[in-house]
């Protein structure tokens, strides 16, 4: 069999995401997704879950080394639907460019809690770099306080966002709430603390 192949195709499958696989002796020009099925493996040391349904899309190139199962290529996928930890998402699609080092979101957009979410940014040395976010109608609720939830963001990577716009936004959580929440702001920066440049909001109530 050669090691080089114009074209690999999977299809009606299930793949299953492992913290080590094993180097893969092939690779190809495209690597082509057909409503196959995703499903990451829990850990010990994770508690982040992560699973999709119909997949369709593809790679391309497609190189894997003997570090990185992806490579380095263009890839665009839609995923029928699935589930981030214990939130259900539909209507995923995604399109961009993977390198070891860089991940470069050219478009990204799916239903979720309830809602709608929309962006385009890249992930470079444990940073996210978000252009233009545009969250509509999410519904989100959490068993943390305020506190608690503020504890649990200190852990995220870095992130600044160029340009965030919110409509009807309401989360509830312990001993906090808020709804009807809207807001356009400018140069948003996360990292351990909230700053940003510019912004409006309003909201029909905080509790």
């Amino acid at each position: 069999m050669p090691s080089h192949l114009q074209k690999i195709t999977l299809e009606n499958g299930k793949i299953i995401l492992a913290n080590k696989i094993a180097p893969l002796p092939v690779s190809a020009d495209i690597l082509q997704f057909k409503n196959m099925q995703l499903d990451s493996m829990p850990t010990s040391s994770t508690t982040f879950t992560f699973s999709a349904n119909k997949i369709t899309g593809g790679i391309t190139p497609w190189k894997p080394t003997s570090t990185d199962p992806i490579g380095a290529g263009h890839f665009q996928f839609s995923i029928a639907d699935g589930m981030i930890g214990k939130n259900s998402f539909n209507n995923f699609i995604v399109a961009g460019e993977y390198q070891p080092n860089r991940i470069l979101i050219e478009k990204l957009a799916t239903q979720f809690l309830n809602g709608s979410l929309s962006l385009s940014g890249q992930y470079q040395d444990n940073q996210w770099q978000l252009n233009d976010v545009y969250l509509t109608g999410l519904r989100w609720q959490s068993t943390k306080t305020l506190e608690e939830l503020q504890q649990s963001l200190s852990q995220s990577p870095v992130m600044t966002i160029k340009q965030l716009n919110i409509v009807d936004f309401t989360a509830e959580g312990k001993q906090w709430a808020i709804s009807g929440f809207a807001g356009q702001f400018s140069q948003i920066a996360w990292n351990n603390s909230l700053s940003l440049t510019s912004g409006e909001l309003n909201t029909d109530d905080i509790i």
